[in-house]
């Protein structure tokens, strides 16, 4: 850290004394590696991690994935890393053996579930992405058109109990459902009043910080109808980070953890539902 040290002294002392701004211009020339470092998030690593990926997903369950060049309301490297989300990457592997016809991603984002699954299903399956957001249904269009997937993929806006029974009535059996909507998942989750939910599986990312008792709330909605594992979140290490170059033996290990950060609040959880019986 001490070359990232001694350029936040040249760029704050006073001009008077040292040219800061020139100072600055050749410390971005000569050490391009070493300017961007002493940021609460790491850019360096960031940049290093596009550098080796090529914006490619490198491993875990969707491996090969191509990516848009940023997330939309996420971290983006531990995508390209292969570990982004990596507690649930079990549930992923298994509602991709399952096979369903139809896969929903609610919070769709850029893509990286709803792509990541339309490589790996079927090409028979179909997947119906909901995102809210135009600028994430943007990157959520780059990214199908840098995967070459078009007709199997359908983009839908914001996701409400009706659009989604629309969804997942269009088929009788083998309907998965990945949802992150930011506490929506209480008013979307209603299996009284979408009665197919009990056959379908799910993938819940739980939101107790926003909606204190959700997680309770889901699990009695579904204890009848589900097996129901409930995921924590665990902790990153910076073995998690895998590019290296000439500086990194030189960065502090939690600065190679906070690259594979993904800061969600202590709260946060995921549900797993399986359908009993299939």
């Amino acid at each position: 850290m001490g070359l990232a040290f001694l350029y936040k002294v040249m760029v704050r002392f006073p001009k008077r004394f040292y040219p800061a701004q020139s100072m600055k211009v050749l410390a971005r020339r000569f050490l391009p590696e070493t300017w961007q470092l002493g940021r609460w998030v790491p850019l360096y690593l960031d940049t290093l991690a596009r550098q080796y990926t090529k914006d490619r997903v490198i491993a875990g369950p969707f491996r090969g994935l191509v990516l848009p060049g940023e997330s939309y309301a996420s971290v983006y490297t531990p995508k390209l890393v292969g570990c982004y989300e990596k507690e649930v990457q079990f549930c992923i592997d298994e509602i991709i053996a399952w096979n369903p016809q139809i896969l929903v991603d609610v919070g769709a984002a850029e893509g990286y579930y709803a792509l990541g699954f339309a490589q790996r299903l079927s090409p028979q399956s179909r997947v119906v992405a909901f995102e809210a957001e135009p600028k994430g249904r943007k990157l959520l269009e780059e990214t199908a058109t840098l995967n070459c997937i078009g007709a199997q993929l359908e983009i839908k806006g914001y996701c409400t109990p009706e659009t989604l029974k629309t969804a997942i009535n269009s088929s009788s059996t083998g309907i998965a459902i990945v949802m992150d909507c930011e506490g929506g998942e209480i008013e979307l989750l209603d299996p009284v009043r979408i009665s197919q939910l009990r056959q379908c599986m799910l993938l819940v990312e739980t939101h107790e910080f926003k909606i204190p008792g959700c997680v309770d709330m889901l699990i009695h909605r579904f204890s009848s109808s589900h097996e129901i594992t409930k995921i924590e979140q665990s902790a990153r290490h910076s073995s998690d980070y895998p590019f290296k170059s000439w500086l990194t033996p030189f960065l502090p290990e939690i600065y190679k953890m906070f690259a594979v950060y993904e800061h969600r609040p202590p709260a946060n959880g995921w549900l797993f539902c399986k359908p009993r019986g299939d």
